[in-house]
């Protein structure tokens, strides 16, 4: 996904959803490593990044790998696949992120990180943006 200056002005006017999910983060380097990532929890969602608790810090630039728990954006992708897959209603949106800050968490042990997209399936993408424009007039 490229990142233009129209998405830098939707991710500042889209709102954060308070959302309180799983997610399993992995720090992209070289070797990739052989055991799954560290799990943490998600505390808020927008269509360009997430703030999510984790047992680490790290530092703003890293990228990660990303595996939302959020139930039900899955149904807000389009196509064929999606209908007839019913596995696909149970996996994990999957992205890159780059930190963009961390500090030690006031709530708990850890830390919360800000974390912005920086690589997301396109499909994937206008889905989250489907799901979260819904609970946004579901709560509104």
């Amino acid at each position: 996904m490229k990142q233009t200056q129209d998405d830098d002005d939707d991710r500042r006017s889209f709102p954060r959803i308070p959302k309180e999910v799983s997610i399993e983060i992995a720090k992209l380097e070289y070797p990739l490593p052989q055991q799954s990532g560290k799990e943490g929890k998600v505390r808020n969602i927008a269509t360009h990044g997430i703030c999510c608790q984790v047992p680490s810090s790290y530092a703003p630039g890293v990228l990660l790998s990303l595996k939302v728990d959020l139930k039900g954006w899955q149904r807000h992708k389009r196509g064929v696949s999606t209908i007839l897959n019913s596995r696909s209603l149970k996996e994990p949106l999957m992205a890159i992120g780059e930190v963009m800050w961390c500090r030690p968490s006031a709530e708990d042990e850890g830390f919360e990180i800000g974390v912005r997209f920086a690589d997301i399936y396109e499909d994937d993408h206008a889905a989250l943006v489907r799901y979260l424009e819904k609970i946004l007039v579901q709560t509104g």
